[in-house]
């Protein structure tokens, strides 16, 4: 129960930053209107619709899933609402996946770590997540690394405990349920780190395509 919830609230996230991302864009548009600055109303409107093109088929074009590729684009954008940059890898290809537990769990994994790499940098003037999938032989291999102040040598094997955290109370269930869900399919979840210089975790799990992507 815990698991579906855990990718439920996944998703519920991705629509919460989509929608806050476009009511922001609205609000820029309608105050330019109330303003009648017209010229700079176009500007930003053409800008917007193309960098908005751009990020959309750039995604969809290497991304088959739909859900993977629009949980994607949620957290681009949730990424730069907190001041970072979340960069999809030229090379990262994966075909769609019609096993819907699959793609719940890859999901839930990249949202919980695309989640503690923002709160991790959050005390940083900038900050990059780097994140790359490939698709091979029937599995989907997953990197995702950030620039934050990494994780001391002494917490590194405990990260993926239940109740670990180092932020207080009612935390460090996140990870110790991705984890948990990836162990159920036979993927794996493996972390390195160097303190103040880089996190990067590794993701491997079953990918039941039908069709390797273009």
């Amino acid at each position: 129960m815990l698991q579906r919830l855990d990718g439920m609230m996944s998703y519920v996230d991705a629509l919460r930053t989509t929608s806050h991302e476009f009511m922001n864009k609205l609000h820029v548009i309608l105050g330019l209107l109330n303003m009648k600055s017209y010229g700079k109303l176009e500007e930003y409107v053409l800008q917007t619709a193309h960098r908005y093109q751009a990020d959309i088929g750039d995604i969809q074009h290497r991304i088959k899933s739909p859900v993977v590729a629009g949980f994607l684009i949620s957290k681009i954008q949730r990424a730069t609402e907190c001041g970072f940059t979340l960069t999809l890898a030229e090379e990262s290809l994966v075909p769609d996946c019609p096993n819907e537990k699959q793609v719940t769990v890859l999901v839930t994994v990249l949202g919980n770590l695309i989640e503690n790499a923002l709160d991790a940098m959050s005390g940083q003037a900038e900050g990059e997540i780097g994140l790359l999938l490939h698709y091979q032989d029937g599995w989907l291999s997953g990197e995702v690394s950030d620039d934050g102040p990494g994780i001391p040598e002494n917490n590194i094997d405990a990260i993926f405990n239940k109740g670990f955290s180092t932020k207080g109370e009612n935390r460090g269930v996140g990870l110790f349920l991705a984890n948990q869900q990836l162990r159920e399919l036979g993927g794996t979840l493996a972390v390195e780190s160097e303190p103040g210089v880089f996190t990067q975790f590794f993701v491997h799990l079953p990918w039941d395509s039908k069709r390797k992507p273009a």
